[in-house]
């Protein structure tokens, strides 16, 4: 995915939310690309590793307070509810672009109630954004993206490339054939990023998908190709699988995940962006990660993206 112009950004003062989340690691260098001045939220100060890059201020939330009225535009790539409290004390904010995520729409219907409860609370704060946005007549973006990787920090496929890593083999329904759009989370960063420029829509709430649209079990073997495995799927009935897993998250062991997980094994989703693929002008990579896609970015990748490359 492109980068932002040089300069586009250039004078603008952007406060970003989630700094240190898998998709903000990407999203600052992308930011310091548009010539603007970065303010990383953190209690804990840049994640070790992080290089020190030009115009990036690592701030903590005390501080962050005390100078919302200086920043110009909310790039949040963290809790919507968070930005959205931000944002309502920002005088000055000419544009705010959020990530959701397009769980709002995979498990509205489950019957996981700890997941109906987070999806109604992520509902509720981008209803909260898009009422901000109209009575203030701010540009919005919300991106909802399907199954982010990129980083080493998702609960999702780097828990699948530790697995297959560790055991060589992986436990999968016998009706996972459900297809997937797994997207980079620093095309995730360059799409947020293009949303503060100026554009003719003042409003989009969108998904963004990755460049493929593949099943599973096919998303499951490239995962196994990325860390130099031979592919071993072991394929068990879903009421078994089910069964072990939910066995492992009463245990509490790491990762397990839930029953839930096991069922959308079997479930499309697939999402339409191309609106905001025209609008932003984005491309998302297609599927075809390497063992490095599983760990946090150096920080030479990090510095070439800060310049624009």
């Amino acid at each position: 995915m492109r980068g932002l112009a040089a300069d586009s950004l250039a004078g603008g003062k952007v406060l970003v939310i989630g700094a240190s989340s898998q998709v903000g690691w990407f999203l600052l260098p992308r930011l310091l690309a548009g010539g603007c001045d970065v303010y990383a939220l953190s209690r804990d100060g840049a994640p070790p590793g992080y290089p020190e890059l030009d115009g990036l201020e690592w701030i903590d939330p005390a501080r962050a307070r005390e100078s919302v009225a200086g920043y110009s535009h909310l790039a949040s790539a963290g809790p919507l509810a968070v930005a959205l409290d931000y944002a309502r004390a920002m005088p000055a904010l000419q544009a705010i672009s959020a990530t959701s995520t397009s769980s709002v729409v995979s498990k509205a219907r489950s019957p996981d109630t700890r997941e109906q409860d987070t999806v109604e609370s992520i509902r509720e704060a981008e209803e909260g954004l898009r009422v901000l946005a109209r009575e203030r007549h701010l540009p919005l973006l919300i991106l909802r993206p399907t199954l982010v990787y990129g980083c080493g920090r998702d609960r999702n496929l780097s828990l699948l490339a530790g697995f297959i890593r560790r055991f060589g083999f992986l436990p999968l329904s016998t009706r996972a054939g459900g297809m997937r759009q797994p997207i980079h989370a620093d095309d995730v960063a360059g799409a947020l990023a293009a949303g503060l420029l100026p554009r003719g829509r003042r409003e989009l709430l969108s998904p963004l998908c990755g460049g493929d649209t593949l099943d599973y079990r096919g998303m499951v073997r490239r995962v196994f190709a990325a860390v130099d495995r031979k592919p071993r799927l072991v394929a068990l009935p879903p009421a078994l699988l089910a069964g072990a897993v939910s066995v492992a998250e009463r245990l509490r062991v790491s990762g397990a995940g839930n029953a839930q997980m096991v069922r959308r094994q079997a479930v499309n989703l697939v999402f339409d962006d191309h609106e905001a693929r025209d609008i932003l002008g984005v491309t998302p990579r297609r599927f075809h990660p390497t063992e490095a896609d599983f760990h946090l970015p150096s920080p030479q990748l990090l510095e070439r993206l800060s310049q624009g490359h």
